[in-house]
């Protein structure tokens, strides 16, 4: 193995005969970056006000929705969450809807139509089908959207009715995210989801006879108790269920969650080189699917599907955030609406946003969030880069040299082509990279994101 008493050193990663499993010792972070320099709180609205009374640039940008209720919170979870009481939704629904319609008369907001719009929490699906109208009825008013806007709205199937599906469709919503996780019955509940395979399986066919808008849903290996069978199964029984597209995420054991204690028993969930086998098997089977890949982690079936609020974000475009605990950037700040309902709904009152944290953008978070995006498509292309003023690949010649001696990357033309490993470990390779351009071996494995921890490894 690589080894080196610098604390940088990870970033080299080991020598292996096989890097798919064992190419680094951990992921160093759930989503890469570079943090960003914080505002004094005292600061924070006049500092927001602002970046609201500018124009937007041409790019492409999104919103972000969160409703933070769940009726069950899944053991791998641990995102802030309320219990889904009836009063206490109904009330959370008339402040969203009261900040979403403060906002629509800024600049930043009604100067430029939005491409995406992704409402997710939580479980949207808490809301009854006259909440999901309202709140809609809402975004269509007040914020200004293009003619092709993705609209997502994210649900389980244990929260999905006709009812609610129909609400989400009479409003313009076009895509439904749906969290499966896997379709095995055992492995479900030990996650704490609700539904059977069978009815897992007749809600998706269900919602895919609506005919009115794509259907994708997630899907997690390493999870406790799925077996590389059961895996290859999950797999299979999604393309055979000719949905939209889909995503097949690593589970990442995350602090305060209860995966994480189950991860130290023996019944926990499967160690990282399991986990990237799971992962090579399933590009294995994609590879004949006819699935378009859309990301390291996504396919799309047919031309309906274009996971286009999670492009954007990757690739760091401007997300504007609603409702309490969602996170947003806007021009050259960062920020997180406060997730406590009560400091919510009193800032929401006194006429602001009500805020959690603030901060302004690291000098090179264009060049981060261009490299991080191009590398969860599983190429980069090097001359592109160059125009945020950094020659990349002079700059880490060493870096790349060590992947591409490891089997990480390989090089065709200008572009930089991930391996099945590199895929595996791409997070690692976009905080490596943005780690050497900082020259100090920080970046955010030491800081996670609000809602992210370590992860397992």
């Amino acid at each position: 193995m690589h080894a080196s008493s610098d604390k940088n050193d990870w970033m080299f990663g080991n020598d292996t005969d096989d890097p798919l499993r064992h190419a680094f010792d951990r992921k160093v972070t759930v989503h890469p970056g570079a943090m960003g320099r914080p505002v004094p709180p005292e600061d924070w609205q006049t500092v927001l006000q602002d970046r609201l009374d500018r124009r937007p640039g041409p790019e492409q940008r999104a919103v972000y929705i969160n409703i933070p209720f769940c009726r069950r919170r899944c053991k791998f979870c641990n995102f802030y969450k309320y219990p889904a009481d009836k009063e206490t939704v109904r009330r959370y629904l008339d402040f969203l809807v009261r900040e979403i319609e403060m906002s629509a008369d800024s600049e930043r907001v009604s100067s430029r139509p939005f491409n995406a719009v992704y409402i997710g929490g939580g479980t949207p699906t808490e809301l009854t089908p006259k909440e999901i109208g309202k709140l809609l009825e809402a975004v269509n008013e007040h914020l200004p959207l293009t003619n092709d806007c993705e609209i997502t709205f994210e649900t389980r199937t244990s929260g999905l009715d006709d009812n609610r599906a129909r609400a989400c469709l009479e409003w313009g919503v076009n895509r439904f995210s749906v969290g499966v996780q896997s379709f095995n019955t055992e492995v479900r509940r030990s996650l704490g989801r609700i539904d059977e395979r069978e009815v897992v399986i007749r809600k998706l066919n269900r919602l895919q006879d609506f005919g009115l808008a794509a259907v994708v849903i997630d899907l997690m290996f390493g999870l406790p108790g799925q077996s590389m069978e059961i895996w290859e199964d999950d797999v299979r029984t999604w393309l055979d269920l000719d949905l939209d597209g889909g995503d097949l995420y690593q589970l990442m054991v995350l602090r305060g969650s209860e995966m994480e204690t189950m991860a130290s028993g023996e019944r926990g969930p499967a160690d990282l080189p399991q986990q990237a086998a799971m992962f090579g098997r399933a590009l294995d089977i994609m590879e004949d699917s006819g699935y378009r890949r859309l990301s390291v982690c996504h396919w799309g079936n047919g031309h309906r599907e274009r996971s286009l609020y999670n492009g954007l974000t990757l690739a760091g475009a401007e997300v504007m955030p609603f409702g309490a605990g969602a996170g947003g950037n806007v021009a050259d700040v960062s920020f997180m609406v406060e997730s406590d309902l009560r400091k919510y709904e009193d800032g929401v009152m006194r006429g602001e946003k009500p805020l959690k944290f603030l901060a302004r953008h690291h000098p090179m978070r264009g060049l981060f969030s261009d490299l991080s995006g191009q590398i969860d498509s599983g190429r980069v292309d090097m001359s592109s880069l160059r125009k945020h003023g950094v020659d990349l690949e002079a700059a880490a010649g060493p870096l790349l040299q060590r992947w591409s001696e490891i089997g990480l990357i390989s090089r065709r033309g200008r572009f930089l082509e991930l391996s099945v490993a590199g895929q595996f470990w791409n997070v690692n390779l976009a905080q490596g990279m943005i780690d050497w351009c900082m020259g100090s071996g920080q970046g955010t494995a030491g800081h996670p994101p609000q809602g992210a921890g370590a992860v397992m490894g």
